[in-house]
C-alpha cells in the first residue's frame, strides 16, 4: 500500500527533528552560498561597472547551490533508509552525479513547458509523470539515460497519476504554510523592514532570515518527496518501455 499523506507528514517531521542535527555543516554551505547569490544579485543591480563579475559569482553560486542541494537530498535518503551520513562520500557521490542530475533535470523541465505550451493539462500530467526523472538518476548507482530515466519516473506513476499528484502537493503546503508562517514572523521582528526599502541593514537582515530558515527547512521539504518516492518503487503497478 502506498504510503498516506498523514504518514508523508508525520514521518517527514519525525525523520527531520532527530536527524537536522546532523545536517548542520551542509546547511551552513547552503546559508553562504544563498548569501553569496543574494550579494552578486544586489551588487549587479546596484554597480552597473560590476554587472558582469557579479553575474559571473551569481552562477557559480548558484552551480554550489545545486551541488550542496543535492548532497542534502542525499543524506535524507540515507536518513530514510536508516544509513549513516558520512559527508565526504555524500560530497563526492553528488558531485559525480551533479552533470546527469542536471541535464536529466534540464530535459524533463523542457518536456513540461513544451506541455505548457501546448496545453496547460498536458504540462501538468508531464510535471507528474518526470518529476522523479533526475531523483532517480542521484539516487541510483548506474549512470542512466535520459530515456531511462524519465521512463523510471513515469513507471512509479502511471496507474495512480492523481495520487501521486494529491500526495506531491499536500506535504509541500503544510511544511511550506508554517514556514512562511515562521519567515513572517522573523521577519516582523526586525524594526522597519517591512516598511521602509531604503533601510539597507533592515532589508539585509530580512534578506538573511529568509535565507537561514530556507535553508533549515531544507530537510524537511525533501523528505516527503523520498518517502513519496521510495514507496511508489516499492508499490510498482506498471512499466514503460525506456527504449
Amino acid at each position: 500500500m502506498i504510503i498516506t499523506v498523514k504518514q508523508l507528514i508525520s514521518q517527514s517531521w519525525n525523520l527531520y527533528k532527530t536527524s537536522i542535527k546532523q545536517f548542520i555543516a551542509p546547511l551552513s554551505y547552503l546559508v553562504l552560498t544563498s548569501a553569496i547569490i543574494t550579494f552578486a544579485t544586489t551588487i549587479a543591480a546596484l554597480k552597473p561597472a560590476l554587472v558582469i563579475p557579479a553575474l559571473l559569482l551569481g552562477c557559480i553560486a548558484i552551480l554550489a547551490l545545486i551541488y550542496i542541494n543535492l548532497t542534502i537530498i542525499m543524506g535524507c535518503w540515507n536518513v530514510l533508509n536508516s544509513q549513516s551520513l558520512n559527508w565526504n562520500e555524500l560530497y563526492a557521490s553528488s558531485y559525480k552525479k551533479l552533470g546527469r542530475f542536471i541535464f536529466i533535470a534540464f530535459v524533463s523541465g523542457l518536456i513540461v513547458v513544451g506541455g505548457m505550451i501546448l496545453l496547460i493539462i498536458p504540462g501538468i500530467i508531464f510535471a507528474i509523470w518526470y518529476q522523479f526523472a533526475a531523483l532517480n538518476q542521484l539516487l541510483s548507482d548506474e549512470k542512466l539515460t535520459v530515456s531511462q530515466a524519465l521512463a523510471n519516473s513515469k513507471n512509479l506513476v502511471v496507474g495512480r497519476w492523481w495520487q501521486t499528484l494529491w500526495k506531491t502537493i499536500a506535504p509541500q503546503i503544510v511544511f511550506g504554510f508554517f514556514v512562511g508562517l515562521l519567515g513572517g514572523v522573523v521577519g516582523g521582528l526586525i524594526p522597519g523592514s517591512a516598511q521602509d526599502f531604503t533601510n539597507l541593514t533592515a532589508v539585509a537582515l530580512e534578506n538573511l532570515g529568509s535565507i537561514i530558515i530556507s535553508a533549515i527547512a531544507t530537510p524537511l521539504l525533501a523528505f516527503p518527496t523520498l518517502l513519496l518516492y521510495k514507496s511508489l518503487k516499492e508499490n510498482p503497478v506498471a512499466t514503460v518501455d525506456k527504449n
